[in-house]
């Protein structure tokens, strides 16, 4: 790992602060990971049981409680996959996803019961415990207000999103498919405007009314509330210069 991250540094004939930049970030993280600070963080015992079962005692809700500890010792960023367990997709204790083509309202709420509606080439993967919105329901409300408690929240940001939307019509298979059209994405903390509500679709969710964002918007959004100004250019190892991000930031959410 060392060796990996000394090539990195090393990369390019650049000269100037970018060397001494990527040495001193490389040096965070190192000490982050060998000062004994993620070992503990990784620790979910010292958590009292209430606050574990409030985030929900599932491997996704405890995934969220470790990303708010991982925080607290220093990570810069944590990145949470919602890896629910149950349902069409939930043979192991990482699996799960949000991709429901098929059989949606049942994974949304619940994987205890099985359907009687499988398709042939599916096997239903029974799990005592709540589905995919009752798991981030729980988890996400906790963390904010885990963070707003503890004084964290106006210097973090959580974002909440996927890769794109999912069709307005449920297809015949009682699930969604993949959609580009529309789709929504939750901002907290870190200066964005509390019960803020931007943009709208029309009343089959189908297409924007308002005026429409897109990911480059969400960019520039998401680096506005980090301090960063998304209007920079870099230099990667091709010294041409290339924009952070071509969007804007999104009126009313700063």
């Amino acid at each position: 790992m060392l060796t990996q991250l000394d090539n990195l540094c090393q990369l390019g004939d650049v000269n100037g602060g970018s060397l001494d930049a990527h040495d001193k970030f490389s040096s965070e993280a190192l000490e982050l990971l060998t000062s004994g600070a993620m070992q503990k963080a990784m620790n979910l015992d010292e958590e009292s049981v209430d606050l574990r079962e409030r985030y929900g005692q599932n491997i996704y809700g405890q995934r969220v409680l470790l990303a708010r500890r991982l925080i607290e010792a220093g990570s810069r960023f944590v990145t949470i996959n919602q890896a629910v367990q149950g349902g069409l997709f939930g043979a192991g204790t990482t699996n799960g996803t949000w991709d429901n083509h098929h059989l949606l309202f049942e994974s949304m709420m619940s994987f205890q019961d099985e359907p009687a509606n499988i398709p042939g080439t599916y096997k239903w993967h029974s799990t005592k415990g709540p589905g995919n919105l009752p798991q981030l329901d729980m988890s996400l409300s906790t963390l904010l207000d885990d963070l707003d408690e503890r004084g964290m929240l106006d210097s973090t940001l959580v974002v909440v999103m996927g890769e794109f939307g999912r069709t307005p019509r449920i297809n015949k298979f009682a699930g969604r498919d993949h959609y580009p059209g529309a789709g929504s994405v939750l901002l907290a903390g870190a200066g964005i405007a509390r019960g803020a509500v931007v943009g709208a679709t029309d009343r089959n969710g189908a297409s924007p009314i308002t005026q429409p964002h897109g990911p480059e918007d969400i960019a520039a959004t998401i680096y506005q509330a980090l301090g960063f100004d998304h209007h920079q250019t870099y230099f990667p190892k091709l010294t041409r210069p290339t924009p952070i991000t071509n969007g804007q930031v999104i009126p009313g959410l700063i």
